[in-house]
């Protein structure tokens, strides 16, 4: 980069000689005073240096490359090809290891396709210098690994920008294209939260812990905390799980409890300032059986503090499995957070799903989904147990689930989920897909009765509905909503 650089520095030297010679430069006559002659060459000359440190730290000027560890985003953003999910991992890894190492590095780390590897090898450059020959050397880290002060300060530089919206429909029946079985498409831009009577909004976060034992949230918590709270304003938010980084016998119990404490600070309070209810899903890293982490999980959420204002149906469980009523909908949250269920608990599960009453919207939240989202196998419920058949029977609107932090709205075979998305990560990919999904949550809108919107607003800002028509069409027993199942069966996907 050195010969790079002297190489530019010469050929700019070149044009300020040229440019200042009397014979040859038509902006300064040749009788023009010695003394504005020097002037405008100590101009050229500042001008130059300028010149050189800025091309150094970004672009080769010769070969028009950028340097992929210091470009700014905004042009980041202009790269052919270059989404806005790859920008966002380039900055992630900026922050949490200070960049990449090489090129292949990059290539490997977003899964990269020949033609990618082509296309960006003439783009960009990754500097040979002494720090990043130290972080090729450097530990090995599982990304990503988030310190208070990290995640404090990548969160604070992605501060929401204003949110567009645009006015709900009155009538429930508005003009929301719906895929098919009914389960509608996203809008186009964040709505209004629908009025009337029977209508609400609440959201679904999920994953927000940090590697194992940090008391930190994970990046995207606090944008997304300010976009929920200051533009949504749902009337509740579920937790669908994995709100602590528990389920290891070396986080101590005493870590455990000093990571529910700073859960609470960064999520369950700032929402109980603001009167919206918070609703516990355990997760397997907040309440795994066999683990002291279970009974904490208990102990935590029957604090009074803690303990949400709901219309409890069935709590005589809770905080692992009840159910309560807002405005005419049945919610369930099932604790099979390992993908098992006791014979006990498989019982209890199916009592509440099945305390559906008449056409009430039936929403169940379970952590451990019943197929996995991505290649990956970390658990998965009994797809054909008493759980399902419960709720089969049931006719239920919706399945939430989490633990594979990726977002996917369809069906599994008939029941229609949601894989809710995380914001702790931008690693995961979805199953038949290359790049990382990156980080998400969703919004739900019941107006008058009546399932209305579902859709995910897209970090690391949250003020971008997630576009839908980038998920998979389907995979295993999962298809997209918006995907026949006959042509499903047909394709064999």
């Amino acid at each position: 980069m050195k010969s790079r650089t002297m190489r530019l520095a010469t050929m700019k030297l070149a044009t300020v000689k040229l440019t200042a010679d009397p014979s040859t430069t038509s902006g300064i006559p040749g009788h023009t005073s010695g003394i504005v002659r020097s002037i405008f060459l100590v101009f050229l000359l500042v001008t130059l240096v300028f010149n050189v440190i800025s091309s150094d730290s970004m672009a080769d000027a010769q070969t028009a490359r950028f340097d992929l560890n210091s470009v700014s985003p905004t042009v980041l953003l202009k790269i052919p090809g270059l989404s806005e999910d790859i920008v966002e991992i380039i900055v992630l890894y900026r922050k949490l290891k200070g960049g990449f190492s090489s090129l292949d590095e990059f290539f490997d780390y977003i899964d990269a396709s020949t033609e990618e590897r082509m296309m960006w090898s003439q783009l960009f450059f990754v500097r040979d210098n002494t720090e990043n020959a130290a972080l090729a050397a450097g530990p090995e880290y599982s990304l990503p690994v988030m310190t208070e002060e990290a995640s404090e300060s990548i969160v604070s530089e992605e501060t929401p920008s204003p949110v567009a919206t645009e006015p709900l429909a009155a009538s429930a029946s508005s003009a929301i294209t719906a895929g098919n079985n009914g389960l509608p498409s996203a809008p186009a831009k964040i709505p209004s939260a629908p009025q009337g009577a029977d209508s609400f909004r609440f959201c679904v976060i999920s994953d927000t812990n940090g590697s194992y034992g940090s008391i930190a949230q994970g990046a995207g918590v606090g944008a997304a905390m300010k976009v929920i709270i200051g533009k949504l304003k749902p009337e509740l938010v579920i937790h669908n799980g994995d709100m602590v980084a528990g389920q290891s016998r070396k986080v101590r119990p005493d870590r455990v409890r000093a990571m529910w404490k700073g859960y609470f600070s960064a999520v369950q309070e700032p929402l109980a300032k603001a009167g919206i209810p918070l609703v516990p899903v355990a997760g397997n890293h907040d309440a795994a059986p066999g683990f002291p982490d279970r009974e904490i999980f208990r102990e935590v959420w029957n604090d009074s503090r803690r303990v949400p204002a709901l219309e409890y149906v069935d709590r005589d469980s809770y905080p692992l499995f009840y159910s309560f009523r807002h405005k005419g909908s049945l919610f369930v949250v099932l604790g099979g957070c390992s993908g098992k269920f006791s014979t006990r608990e498989a019982a209890l599960a199916a009592k509440l799903i099945r305390a559906r009453s008449g056409g009430e919207n039936l929403f169940v939240f379970n952590h451990v989904p019943f197929e996995k989202l991505y290649e990956s196998e970390h658990g998965h419920m009994d797809a054909g147990g008493t759980v399902r058949k419960a709720m089969e029977e049931a006719g239920l609107s919706l399945l939430f689930t989490g633990h594979y932090e990726v977002y996917f709205k369809g069906y599994h075979g008939k029941i229609p989920i949601v894989g809710t998305g995380v914001l702790a990560s931008v690693k995961r990919i979805p199953r038949t897909q290359k790049k990382p999904q990156g980080m998400s949550f969703i919004c739900v809108d019941v107006a008058e009765g009546r399932l209305n919107t579902v859709f995910a607003l897209k970090g690391p800002s949250f003020n971008i509905v997630f576009d839908e028509s980038g998920l998979p069409e389907g995979f295993g027993h999962y298809r997209r909503f918006d995907v026949e199942s006959g042509l499903m069966q047909k394709t064999g996907k």
